[in-house]
């Protein structure tokens, strides 16, 4: 097994591009294979070429005939003279229009949310506030009601007692 890593490094190591290929690159910075460098291979995916740039005017997306390009102009309100490329970069631009303004009306709901927030958090701060000392004197009130009925509760227990210790009393004289 360890053979069959090592020919997937020497592998990898082999398809990289030369340091001599890179503009501007120097020799005393060069990375060798001694160096201490891992490189991930993924079988399944093959190596990854970071140099490719993706072209717009190679995309799936404009990838489609002048008059077609033409027709989603006109349906955006956008000149369709001109050529595919022309046509290409024109869609490209109100798409990327679009796509600023939907993030600008975004941020400007969120700002103005946190105005009606930051607006109210004062009144709401009070509000809450008020609540507190409204409940705190709720129940302190409750409390001395419930202190008083406790009281009223063991002077009743008491006095039951008493009754039951004369009854027992007078039994047994009786």
């Amino acid at each position: 097994m360890k053979g069959k890593k090592e020919d997937i490094v020497d592998k990898a190591l082999r398809m990289l591009p030369k340091p001599e290929s890179f503009e501007g690159f120097e020799s005393s910075n060069s990375v060798t294979a001694n160096d201490n460098i891992k490189f991930f291979y993924d079988e399944e995916f093959g190596p990854r070429m970071e140099s490719t740039v993706l072209d717009i005017y190679k995309s799936k997306r404009y990838n489609i005939p002048v008059p077609e390009l033409k027709e989603l102009c006109r349906r955006r309100g956008l000149p369709v003279g001109g050529k595919k490329k022309e046509l290409i970069d024109r869609l490209h631009e109100h798409t990327e229009k679009v796509k600023q303004d939907k993030l600008e009306a975004k941020l400007k709901e969120e700002a103005e949310e946190r105005q009606v927030v930051d607006r109210h958090k004062g009144d709401a701060l009070l509000k809450i506030k008020n609540n507190i000392e409204r409940t705190k004197k709720l129940r302190l009130k409750q409390l001395e009601e419930l202190v008083a009925k406790q009281e009223q509760f063991d002077a009743t227990e008491t006095e039951l007692r008493e009754m039951k210790a004369t009854l027992k009393t007078l039994e047994k004289v009786l």
